[in-house]
C-alpha cells in the first residue's frame, strides 16, 4: 500500500503521455471507487501500435465480481477504435484473479519474471 501522494508522485512524470480514454474508473452510487484499470500506449515498441494494461483492480466484495472484466471490455473497444494492434497485460500475479481475465481475452504468456526477496 502507498499513500495517495506517493501514487501521484509515481505517475506524475508520465502525465503528458496518459490518454484519459484508456483509464477506467468505476464508482458506486455514493461515489466510492470500486474498480479501476490503468493502461498506456507502449511507446518503446516501434513494430506496431501496442497497449499496455498495467494495473487493474476492484473492490474485494463479491458484489463487484465481473467489474474488472467490464473495464477490460471498455478499454479493449477503445483500443480497437484507436487502432492498437496488440495488448499486453503487464506484470500479472500468477495467483491473482487477473489471469482469468487475460484468458478470457485469449491472452497467452509473453514473458515470465521472478521476484526474489530476502528478509533482513
Amino acid at each position: 500500500p502507498i499513500t495517495l501522494e506517493e501514487f501521484k508522485n509515481k505517475y506524475r512524470p508520465i502525465q503528458q503521455i496518459i490518454q484519459p480514454e484508456l483509464i477506467m474508473m468505476a464508482e458506486d452510487r455514493k461515489g466510492n471507487l470500486m474498480g479501476y484499470l490503468f493502461s498506456i500506449e507502449d511507446f518503446y515498441y516501434p513494430a506496431e501500435k501496442r497497449l499496455i494494461i498495467k494495473t487493474a483492480a476492484r473492490h474485494p466484495d463479491q458484489q463487484w465480481r465481473g467489474l474488472a472484466h467490464a473495464l477490460y471490455n471498455i478499454v479493449s473497444e477503445t483500443a480497437k477504435e484507436k487502432q492498437f494492434q496488440s495488448v499486453i497485460h503487464a506484470f500479472l500475479y500468477e495467483e491473482g484473479s487477473s489471469l482469468g481475465i487475460t484468458k478470457n481475452f485469449n491472452g497467452e504468456r509473453f514473458k515470465h519474471y521472478a521476484l526474489y526477496g530476502k528478509a533482513l
